[in-house]
């Protein structure tokens, strides 16, 4: 055993400063403080939006506005940056604006109103390190980035012991993650949706599940986004992670004419029709409904889609560019049978196709309803590798709304003592001790089982002492996190009055599996 060296933690601080583009400020025509940053990071732009309307295509846009509209999240590879009143640092737009490196920095109302108005005055930079925000002449470097973060992801890969992998949804986001040294990926299908115009096909097979010529439409557009998903990783390994969000997400609202009629097209019927059945899908408690595994197995025909446009995509690659499994990973699932089934059906039709023979398959599951920690025998035989979702395992766990409840009840509970810190920046300690338990459990039925975390507590110290006690074999981060998981790391060995300190081991997963329970 022994501990991280004080040479080694200089080095990696060093790292840290360089993956931030260095801004240099030659004249200054306004500057402000920024009161909070629900999403740190640095970032230069020369165009100034107000709203989702004025953002510029393929120009590198600031936000600037009182409120944000959720539609930003479509935008993001045109906002490098958001400047705003309030938001919730555990919105999910908090932490998809971290996971991508948008920097979301609050200010005053009276600040926010005279950054509106400056446009046209030079370039505005964002700064969460400093916190400042700053316009006017301004030079940024960014050549030492690229390299620096790699550099880091290796260094802390390596001094740590701990395999990251990196949550990247679109074949550019994963493009990018292997310029950062990352080889391992886990993409969001849901994200896919949105490329081209799979969403329509997507939209008509959920309101008519049985139709096959829609089915057939819908799978060679989510073939062809998995097999981009395939080519960027060079190689490395995706675990490709089956449809998730509810399913009246996607549908337009009833209301959208042009959305309405295009569907009824589509599917041969009127718009009264659609609107009809839109309405039909609408849910009282979408976080808690007809999502993941659920949605799956009611619609079978979009989980056959998406596991022959997966088979598909792997077969028509050359070896060389193959991942080396073809990793499924099933979501939201509240019992082991769902698990069991959805295996059934990806053997099923492996077996049944010749073309598919010899695909190495691997089949795992998210761990984020707490009812499937009462399973961990279960699971283990059904599995071979298991990701702890702890964003809805912490929701689900506390019944806490996320990106709800911050400003109504949950900063009052801090405040009080009920919550000692927000309980989805920072994990519960009973979470922990059911991730531990879990593990050790499934471990000892299937010792080959992996299992991986992410969310946002991904990147927080709190994952050391699972990783320490071998309940976790790798982490999950946006790739734009890294900086702030090495801090993390770094902060956590540099306390030596931590509660969980102990000396770290040579290599974490040579523990036993009797050491996992906390300690």
């Amino acid at each position: 055993m022994e501990y991280i060296s004080d040479e080694t933690i200089s080095e990696i601080k060093i790292l840290i400063g360089e993956t931030y583009p260095k801004i240099k400020i030659q004249k200054s025509v306004f500057e402000c403080t920024v009161t909070g940053c629900p999403a740190d990071g640095v970032a230069v732009a020369n165009f100034i939006a107000t709203d989702t309307n004025s953002i510029k295509s393929g120009h590198k846009n600031v936000l600037i506005t009182p409120k944000i509209p959720s539609t930003v999240l479509g935008r993001l590879n045109d906002v490098v940056g958001i400047v705003t009143i309030h938001e919730d640092p555990s919105s999910h737009l908090s932490i998809v604006c971290r996971s991508t490196g948008v920097p979301v920095l609050l200010v005053k109302e009276e600040d926010l109103h005279k950054l509106k108005n400056i446009n046209g005055a030079g370039n505005i930079a964002l700064d969460g390190l400093s916190k400042r925000i700053t316009v006017g002449d301004i030079v940024v470097d960014a050549s030492t980035v690229l390299a620096s973060k790699r550099k880091l992801l290796e260094k802390i890969s390596s001094s740590f012991n701990l395999e990251i992998a990196a949550n990247a949804d679109t074949a550019p986001d994963i493009a990018d993650a292997v310029k950062q040294g990352f080889r391992r990926f886990w993409p969001r299908s849901e994200t896919m949706l949105y490329e081209g115009d799979t969403l329509k096909y997507f939209n008509a097979l959920l309101l008519e599940p049985s139709n096959k010529e829609i089915a057939e439409k819908f799978s060679e557009r989510h073939r062809k986004s998995i097999q981009a998903l395939f080519f960027a990783a060079d190689g490395g390994r995706v675990g490709f992670r089956l449809l998730d969000p509810p399913s009246h997400e996607f549908l337009p609202d009833p209301d959208n004419k042009e959305e309405v009629n295009e569907l009824a097209v589509i599917l041969n019927t009127s718009s009264e029709d659609i609107q009809a059945r839109i309405r039909m899908a609408r849910e009282q408690n979408p976080m808690i409904g007809h999502r993941g595994a659920r949605l799956l197995l009611t619609h079978e025909t979009i989980l056959e889609c998406q596991i022959s446009s997966s088979l598909d995509a792997w077969i028509d690659m050359e070896e060389k560019q193959r991942p080396k499994s073809l990793d499924i990973l099933v979501p939201f699932i509240m019992h082991p049978k769902e698990l069991q089934i959805v295996r059934q059906k990806v053997l099923a039709l492996v077996n049944r196709d010749k073309k598919y023979k010899g695909i190495p398959v691997k089949i795992g599951t998210m761990v984020e309803i707490p009812s499937i920690l009462f399973y961990p025998e279960e699971i283990a035989k059904n599995a071979d590798f298991i990701s702890y979702g702890t964003n809805d395992l912490v929701a689900l766990t506390h019944g806490i709304s996320r990106g709800d409840s911050y400003d109504r009840y949950l900063t009052s509970y801090i405040d009080r003592g009920i919550f000692d810190r927000d309980p989805f920046l920072i994990l519960p300690q009973g979470v922990v001790e059911n991730i531990s338990t879990f593990s050790r459990r499934a471990k000892q039925v299937n010792p080959q089982i992996t299992a991986d975390l992410c969310g946002e507590h991904a990147v927080t110290t709190d994952v050391i002492p699972l990783l320490e006690n071998n309940a976790l074999d790798s982490v999950s981060i946006g790739k734009e996190n890294l900086a702030c998981f090495a801090q993390n790391l770094i902060a956590y060995w540099a306390d030596a009055k931590s509660e969980f300190k102990r000396p770290l081991q040579k290599n974490l997963r040579e523990i036993k599996a009797s050491s996992l329970e906390m300690k």
